[in-house]
C-alpha cells in the first residue's frame, strides 16, 4: 500500500512539475507566486463579504491575478521558455507582475488598493533574492520599470477620477514607492554581490581541497601516486581478495645504476630521470594498472585482474620502451634501465608479504644483471 501510494505521489510530482530539474525548478517559483496571488484574491474576497469592495472588482481581480501566474505555468510546462535563460525569464515575469497590480490598483477600491503596494517588495524580492536572481543592472531597470508603471497609473486613475483617487493620497503612495523600491534594488545588489563572492570563495575552497587532495595522494616529483595512496588501494584489493576469486599481480620497479646519475650529474637530473619514468610508465602502462612511486628510485604497481603471463608481458614493454631513444634523446647520458620483480597475488597472502616477495624478485633481477623482469614463473625474463 505504501508502495502504491508512493507511485501516485511521484506521478503526481512528475505531471505537475514535469521531469527537468531546471523546469521543476521554474514551475515551483510561479507556483509559489500562484499561493501569494491566491492569498490576495482571498482577502478581496472576504472584503466583498464585509462589503468594503463589490462582486464585479473582486471578479475583475481575481481574473487578471491569477491568469498571470496560470499563463506562465502553462508557458514553463510545455517548454516554451526553452530559450529564455533563468534571469531572462525571471524578468519577464517580474514585469508582467508589476503590469498586473498596477491593472488590479486602478481597478480596485481604496480598502484594497494598498494590498497592491505591499505587493511590490514581495515580487521584487522574490526576483532579486531567489534562486534566479536578477544581476545589479538588472534590478536597477527593474526598479526603474517598477516606478514608472506604478507612476503613470497614479497620475492617469488621479488625473481622471480625482474623487475615487486622491490626487494627494496618490502622490503619497508613489513617494512611498519611492522609498520601497530602490531600497529593495540596493539590497538586491549587495544579495548578488555576497552571492558571487560566495561563490568565488567556495570555488576557492575547492580548488584548495583539490590540491590538498592531490598533495595528499599523489608525489609532487613525478606526478605519480604516492606510497601513502598505494598502501590503501593495497588493503582495499587485499579485502577485495579475500572475498572473491580473482588474479592480480604486484610488481616492484627499481631504476638501475640511479645513484650514477645524481652523483655524475646532480640530484636536479636524478629528479629529470625521475619524471622521465614517471612519464613513460603512464603513456606505457594500461588504465586499469596503478603505480605509485614507493620510494625513491623504486616504484610499484598493481595490475588487478591479470595474471602473471599478462602482467610480465606489461611490464616487458615497459622496460623495452625505458631502453628506446625516444625518451632520452635530449639528455642521453640520463638513460636508466630497470629491474622488476613481478609476482602473483596469492589467496590469505596480505599486501606486505606479496611486495615483500616482490622486493625479493626486483633484487635478483639486479643481482642477474640488471634490465630485466624476474617473476616467479621464470629465474629471468629479458631481451637484451
Amino acid at each position: 500500500m505504501a508502495r502504491y501510494l508512493y507511485r501516485i505521489k511521484a506521478a503526481t510530482l512528475r505531471l505537475v512539475l514535469g521531469s527537468v530539474s531546471a523546469q521543476r525548478a521554474r514551475i515551483i517559483g510561479t507556483l509559489m507566486t500562484m499561493v501569494i496571488y491566491l492569498a490576495c484574491v482571498l482577502a478581496v474576497w472576504f472584503g466583498v463579504v464585509l462589503g468594503l469592495t463589490d462582486f464585479g472588482r473582486a471578479r475583475v481581480f481575481t481574473l487578471i491575478l491569477l491568469i498571470n501566474p496560470s499563463l506562465f505555468y502553462i508557458v514553463i510546462r510545455c517548454e516554451l521558455d526553452s530559450r529564455l535563460t533563468d534571469k531572462e525569464m525571471t524578468m519577464l515575469q517580474m514585469m508582467c507582475a508589476i503590469v498586473v497590480m498596477c491593472i488590479a490598483y486602478a481597478i480596485l477600491t481604496p480598502a484594497f488598493r494598498s494590498l497592491t503596494l505591499l505587493l511590490v517588495p514581495l515580487v521584487m524580492a522574490f526576483g532579486m533574492i531567489g534562486r534566479f536572481s536578477l544581476t545589479p543592472s538588472q534590478g536597477r531597470w527593474l526598479a526603474v520599470f517598477t516606478l514608472t508603471a506604478y507612476g503613470s497609473t497614479m497620475a492617469l486613475v488621479g488625473s481622471h477620477w480625482p474623487a475615487i483617487f486622491d490626487p494627494r493620497q496618490e502622490v503619497i503612495n508613489f513617494l512611498i514607492l519611492v522609498a520601497v523600491v530602490p531600497t529593495m534594488s540596493i539590497v538586491a545588489a549587495q544579495v548578488e554581490q555576497l552571492r558571487a563572492r560566495m561563490h568565488e570563495q567556495r570555488r576557492a575552497l575547492q580548488a584548495t581541497l583539490a590540491g590538498l587532495e592531490l598533495l595528499t595522494s599523489h608525489d609532487a616529483l613525478t606526478g605519480l601516486f604516492n606510497r601513502r595512496f598505494m598502501v590503501e588501494r593495497l588493503a582495499r584489493e587485499q579485502e577485495r581478495l579475500q572475498g572473491e576469486s580473482v588474479l592480480t599481480c604486484i610488481a616492484l620497479v627499481d631504476l638501475d645504476h640511479f645513484k650514477r646519475i645524481n652523483d655524475q650529474y646532480g640530484h636536479a637530473a636524478g629528479d629529470d630521470t625521475l619524471r622521465r619514468f614517471g612519464e613513460q610508465a603512464l603513456r606505457c602502462l594500461r588504465e586499469t594498472d596503478v603505480i605509485a612511486r614507493w620510494g625513491g628510485e623504486e616504484f610499484l604497481l598493481l595490475l588487478s585482474d591479470t595474471d602473471l603471463p599478462m602482467a610480465t608481458a606489461v611490464l616487458q614493454r615497459l622496460r623495452m620502451d625505458m631502453t628506446g631513444d625516444t625518451l632520452w634523446l635530449d639528455r642521453p647520458e640520463l638513460r636508466v634501465t630497470i629491474s622488476v620483480g613481478v609476482v602473483q597475488w596469492q589467496q590469505g597472502e596480505t599486501a606486505d608479504q606479496v611486495v615483500e616477495r616482490a622486493d625479493h624478485l626486483a633484487y635478483r633481477a639486479k643481482n642477474a644483471g640488471r634490465d630485466r623482469v624476474m617473476s616467479e614463473q621464470a629465474v629471468s625474463v629479458e631481451y637484451p
